[in-house]
């Protein structure tokens, strides 16, 4: 586990770094810190409470979205992060062949991707 929350937090951290993003809640303009993220393990999972669904957008600046679908419309360059209800996956959503797809799908090139088109839940 500490390996996995350890992986998250280096991820995140470059992924910040190469793009100047912070990391936001879908709706609340205060930045979230990586550490603390890293430290849920960025699956959202609790024991006591079972799986927690989050979106949270990765941009250079804050952007107020009315939910889901909004970003979807308005999402200019920026990332949304989701999980999934089981806590199996993580999904990241991002403009085709924007630089931040090409980063990531390099950066994670040993791992198993599947891209799948965004549908709001």
């Amino acid at each position: 586990m500490k390996k996995v929350m350890a992986w998250s937090q280096e991820f995140l951290s470059e992924l910040l770094d190469a793009f100047e993003y912070k990391i936001f809640n879908l709706n609340a303009s205060v930045p979230v810190k990586v550490s603390d993220i890293a430290s849920k393990r960025f699956l959202f999972y609790s024991l006591e409470k079972g799986i927690t669904l989050q979106s949270y957008v990765l941009a250079k600046e804050f952007t107020q979205y009315e939910g889901l679908a909004a970003w979807e419309l308005q999402n200019e360059s920026n990332i949304l992060v989701q999980n999934d209800e089981d806590g199996g996956a993580l999904y990241f959503y991002v403009n085709e062949n924007s630089q931040e797809y090409e980063w990531i799908t390099s950066k994670l090139k040993d791992f198993s991707l599947d891209e799948i088109p965004f549908t709001v839940k």
